[in-house]
């Protein structure tokens, strides 16, 4: 029986690190931060629309990147539903590994933040 060998990473986005030994996981050595993506709140804090959300996304794993950090206060929650919906319709989630955060705080400062 033989295997054939993958092909060589096309960038060094492709050339996977372990990040958890004891897990097995093998990820990108350098993250793509979702702070930026999404269509919630204003142009200054780095808004972007689903389409070029979805290009940035393509262009980072096309490119061999898996490791995509999120929280589920970036862009008011629009950070995560646009990357899980964009895993979802190329059918690439098995593929990723996501990383985010959950914050209680901004729901917590609302009220306060939107009466100054």
């Amino acid at each position: 029986m033989f295997f054939v060998r993958p092909p060589p990473p096309i960038s060094k986005l492709g050339v996977y690190r372990t990040l958890s030994p004891k897990a097995g996981v093998r990820v990108s050595p350098l993250a793509l931060g979702g702070a930026s993506i999404g269509d919630q709140l204003n142009e200054s804090q780095g808004y972007q629309d689903k389409e070029t959300s979805f290009v940035i996304l393509d262009t980072y794993f096309d490119l061999g990147g898996n490791f995509i950090d999120t929280a589920n206060n970036y862009r008011n929650g629009s950070s995560e539903a646009f990357i899980g919906e964009w895993a979802e319709k190329r059918g690439i989630r098995d593929q990723l590994f996501i990383a985010t955060k959950a914050s209680g705080r901004q729901l917590e400062a609302a009220p306060i933040l939107f009466n100054l």
